[in-house]
């Protein structure tokens, strides 16, 4: 093929590649992406040596009472968390990378349900790093 040829073909896959991406704004988009591959290695990570992952994170429910996915009962003010495949017991560092504050959680249900979040954390723990509805965070294993 020609270069002309090529070039053509590169530029009509951008072309076509972008009209597909939803339209957020940028800052949204960086967002997805980072929560998509995060969420690929989190299915790994656990075997070895954890990496940092970086994705969002929201908070879920006021009201204590509902059994979490491992059979705990659900307390908005204990440090825990829900994650999709980290296995229960799992304590992690989650780190508000907007004001660099962190909270030590422990995994006791599965979530978040929104597909493009990292974590849901527990009301008190969202609230010690300063997240009041959605925020980018990093996690770690620790």
């Amino acid at each position: 093929m020609k270069h002309s040829h090529i070039m053509g073909i590169i530029t009509l896959t951008l072309i076509l590649g972008m009209s597909i991406i939803p339209t957020v704004d940028a800052k949204e988009k960086k967002h997805h992406i980072v929560t998509k591959i995060s969420q690929n290695k989190a299915k790994k990570h656990y075997t070895k040596k954890a990496p940092q992952l970086v994705g969002l994170a929201s908070w879920y429910g006021y009201e204590s009472g509902p059994r979490t996915a491992n059979g705990d009962k659900f307390d908005p003010r204990k440090m825990t968390a829900a994650h999709r495949t980290l296995p229960f017991g799992t304590n992690i560092k989650v780190t508000n990378l907007r004001n660099h504050k962190s909270v030590i959680v422990i995994i006791n249900d599965r979530g978040p349900m929104i597909k493009s979040r990292l974590i849901d954390l527990s009301a008190r723990a969202a609230k010690s790093i300063g997240i009041t509805g959605v925020g980018l965070v990093s996690i770690t294993i620790v």
